[in-house]
């Protein structure tokens, strides 16, 4: 990028990218190693504050060219998209434009049209009149850019949270794929109720398989919902339809869970008396009646050498020091 200096005028030059040679075209119609463009001032002052914006554009329109048809098509329209804001329009569809006035789309047409002296490229031309199908980025690129926008909604959490938080959506976007691979790279536009009812039908052989549980599908029915909800939100496409609303199952089809995490034989049988350790008749819940020394001293007798309790990997006499007598007395398993 640079300037020079022809009978008095200043223009702005530009080498074009040896990747895109035989692609970028001059007033000819024949391929050009550089771009040049009339800045219509004499004064060095003004012509120097013109060459960072016209090199920006420049980038912009090769980006568009360089994408091609082998692009995928929400690429190549956020790119028409950032095309046609650089030239000061909206972007807005050919369909649109056909049905406004004449006198509404005539700066469009203009500014497509170009001059005898700098034509528009073709592909310009194409971003200004809204030649560029609109098209929507696929799920997982819609999820990497929720967390973006989301950022500061996740300030207080700690590493762990803001972990678990990314992790869950990104198994519900995982699952998805792997349930209906055809749409794993189209947009969400092009996400239809068949292909949720699709994901549905995957979930709903596998908890009647006894694999899963059927809270598990509706946790990812829930998080993808809401992943399209927020994003279409943030971005202003809230005219899309969601199809991943309302896809839950009944939790009853789960069966009950009665099992506590050990027995009430066990508990009466290898719990030593001294230490005054109760069973509730209701529920099956263990209350505490020793301070914080009785409560470590009962994990050194009852756990094994794994350090795990039988049956349980999550029980409160599993969990360390850190706990106290008050904290193990109101453990609910």
């Amino acid at each position: 990028m640079g300037l020079t200096l022809d009978r008095g005028r200043y223009y702005f030059v530009m080498n074009v990218p040896k990747h895109l040679f035989g692609k970028v075209l001059g007033r000819a119609g024949q391929p050009v190693r550089q771009v040049r463009q009339a800045l219509r001032t004499a004064d060095l002052s003004v012509a120097k504050r013109k060459p960072f914006q016209l090199e920006d554009l420049k980038r912009l329109e090769w980006h568009l060219l360089e994408l091609g048809e082998e692009a995928l098509a929400h690429e190549k329209f956020a790119a028409a998209k950032r095309m046609a804001e650089s030239r000061g329009f909206d972007y807005v569809s050919s369909d649109v434009l056909l049905r406004r006035s004449f006198e509404e789309d005539l700066p469009r047409l203009m500014a497509a049209a170009g001059t005898e002296a700098q034509q528009t490229p073709p592909e310009v031309a194409e971003a200004i009149l809204g030649g560029v199908e609109v098209a929507l980025p696929p799920l997982r690129e819609v999820l990497q850019e929720l967390v973006e926008l989301t950022k500061t909604k996740h300030i207080r959490k700690s590493d762990r949270q803001r972990h678990l938080w990314r992790l869950q959506r990104e198994r519900a976007v995982s699952n998805f794929e792997k349930a209906v691979p055809r749409r794993t790279k189209v947009g969400i536009d092009r996400i239809t109720r068949e292909d949720a009812l699709a994901f549905r039908a995957w979930w709903a052989t596998r908890t009647e398989a006894g694999e899963t549980r059927a809270e598990t599908a509706n946790k990812d029915f829930g998080h993808l919902s809401q992943i399209i909800r927020h994003w279409c939100e943030l971005k202003g496409y809230t005219d899309l339809e969601n199809s991943f609303a309302k896809l839950r199952f009944d939790k009853a089809i789960d069966p009950l869970v009665s099992r506590p995490p050990f027995s009430r034989e066990w508990v009466k049988t290898r719990l030593p008396a001294p230490l005054r350790w109760m069973v509730s008749t209701r529920g099956q819940r263990c209350v505490c009646h020793t301070d914080q020394h009785r409560a470590a001293a009962l994990r050194s007798i009852l756990l094994p050498a794994g350090g795990l309790l039988p049956g349980s990997n999550h029980s409160v006499l599993a969990r360390g020091p850190a706990w106290s007598g008050a904290q193990a007395a109101s453990y609910r398993p």
